[in-house]
């Protein structure tokens, strides 16, 4: 029975030693602010992004899955939307969104490369950026535009960033604030029914503008997660 009773406290001590043992480990990579899943920076409960901005640290589920937030630092961005039941790539119990770069990518760039030519990148719904990037990108190829600069862009460890569509820029002007960084007018990847116009978004209230693809206009690229 002694013997018995000593072998139970030596598993007991061994489970409580391992425990400690994780809790410490885990407590080392989060001051770090290391996560497989992202860039978490803080481990009060809250954290700043990339902008300055205040949000909470992502979180997992009862399932171990990753929870995250508009507004955190994740996937080389900063979460700009999470996808709705109803919206097109919603999958229940699945949490996936657009990613919006930190920064603008240019302060003001031209839609078109130097001629009026219809894209047939006339696509405004969510979920249809990518597309239209890669139909501007093959249509007017080379150059210094805002869809190729999108589509060229490698950041934050990705390369599969686009131009925006019209109602995915309205998804970041109305988490303009929790991503931050916004300045003035946005172009959009969806081109406007004329051949010489595009859309675009103008941040300072939400006005939505075709405008001529000749102007200089800004430029903030995303990507999808």
């Amino acid at each position: 029975m002694i013997i018995a009773i000593k072998m139970k406290l030596t598993l007991n001590i061994k489970t409580f030693i391992f425990v400690l043992f994780c809790i410490a480990f885990a407590n080392n990579i989060f001051a770090q602010g290391i996560s497989k899943y992202g860039q978490i920076t803080s481990t009060s409960g809250d954290f700043v992004n990339q902008n300055g901005i205040t949000g909470s640290i992502p979180k997992l589920n009862k399932h171990g899955q990753l929870v995250v937030n508009i507004g955190d630092s994740y996937l080389g961005g900063i979460v700009a939307y999470i996808l709705q039941s109803g919206d097109p790539g919603y999958i229940a119990g699945q949490q996936h969104g657009l990613i919006a770069a930190p920064t603008d990518q240019s302060l003001g760039l031209q839609w078109y490369n130097g001629s009026y030519i219809a894209t047939g990148a006339t696509a405004t719904a969510l979920g249809s950026g990518n597309a239209n990037t890669n139909t501007i990108v093959n249509i007017q190829g080379e150059g210094d535009y805002a869809a190729k600069l999108c589509y060229d862009l490698v950041l934050g460890g990705y390369s599969d960033w686009y131009l925006p569509s019209m109602d995915e820029l309205t998804k970041l002007y109305i988490n303009r604030v929790a991503i931050g960084g916004f300045t003035w007018t946005y172009w959009s990847s969806s081109e406007y029914i004329f051949t010489s116009y595009a859309w675009s978004l103008f941040f300072y209230d939400g006005t939505q503008q075709h405008r001529q693809k000749n102007l200089t206009t800004n430029v903030r690229a995303i990507r999808s997660f």
